[in-house]
């Protein structure tokens, strides 16, 4: 990661987990964010989402996060994210950029 910094979800996010597993990311702040260097991939069906403007954050940061708001929501990632995968990601409109 290059430019480190944290970011705060404030919209619920994109992506292949049921809306209100979701929705728990929504006021979270999550440590080490950095830019998307490459594309996105659907972790469950492998599929590659239209493209847009990320920022990527180390998966066991973001379910570390998660997991102080919703137990239930960071078992359901802990059980679908395939364990070779390092990094979660958000779209630039779901997240507000927390520079120090």
């Amino acid at each position: 990661m290059r430019d480190i910094f944290k970011i705060k979800i404030v919209k619920i996010p994109k992506g292949p987990a049921p809306e209100e597993i979701r929705k728990q990311w929504v006021g979270l702040i999550i440590d080490y964010a950095d830019y998307l260097d490459g594309d996105e991939v659907n972790f469950l069906n492998g599929q590659r989402p239209p493209k847009r403007k990320a920022i990527c954050v180390p998966k066991l940061a973001a379910i570390d996060s998660l997991q102080k708001k919703s137990r239930q929501a960071a078992e359901w990632f802990m059980e679908n994210i395939p364990s070779g995968m390092r990094y979660l990601t958000f779209g630039e409109d779901e997240v507000e950029i927390i520079r120090e």
